[in-house]
């Protein structure tokens, strides 16, 4: 039962097949050596150790006839292991390269909405300068109108009628005013219809 629980493929790792194929190698060498020993132990401890060419031909075949399948059969079972833990690395890393495939999409994704939101901020600060600005522009107008007309009326009570140097600052004062005037009413156009 341990033996089963042990080889679940679904559960090979390399840290549990490596140990499995070291085994099976050592246990290869002592049953290759146990095969040794026992045939030296009938044939030669037994009996005298013999100088024939026939004798160590004779051996030659039985180390062949019994070593060779045993040790082609764990060949073969390392050989079917390493297999199935490459098989398993491979579906591993077939769905570590999916899944990052999918989050580079989901940043790709991230990173298009975030260039877009970016796009809309600065497409919402440019317009929030340029309506600071005519604001601004309007003050200003304002506060120049504002103090012309302070003039004009300090100059309405002053004014004689052969005074022509207070007549003329009168009518620039008056000139000054009507284009601010024209000025503000561009402005307040620009403000209350953007884009013209």
């Amino acid at each position: 039962m341990k033996l089963k629980e042990s080889l679940k493929v679904a559960e090979m790792t390399h840290e549990r097949i490596v140990p499995w194929i070291v085994r099976m190698i050592i246990g290869a060498g002592i049953l290759v050596l146990f095969l040794f020993c026992l045939y030296f132990y009938h044939f030669y401890m037994r009996s005298s150790v013999a100088d024939s060419p026939e004798t160590w031909g004779q051996f030659g075949d039985f180390v062949d006839g019994t070593a060779n399948p045993i040790l082609q059969f764990l060949t073969l079972t390392a050989l079917a292991l390493t297999i199935i833990l490459q098989s398993r690395q491979l579906s591993i890393s077939s769905r570590e390269l999916e899944l990052s495939r999918k989050a580079l999409k989901m940043t790709r994704n991230e990173l298009t909405r975030s260039i877009k939101a970016q796009e809309a901020s600065e497409k919402a600060l440019t317009a929030q300068a340029a309506v600071a600005e005519k604001s601004v522009r309007l003050s200003a107008i304002k506060l120049l109108l504002s103090h012309y007309q302070d003039q004009i009326k300090d100059l309405q009570g002053k004014v004689y009628l052969g005074d022509e140097i207070e007549l003329e600052l009168k009518r620039q004062l008056e000139e000054r005013e009507a284009v601010l005037k024209q000025l503000l009413e561009n402005a307040f156009d620009e403000v209350v219809q953007p884009g013209s």
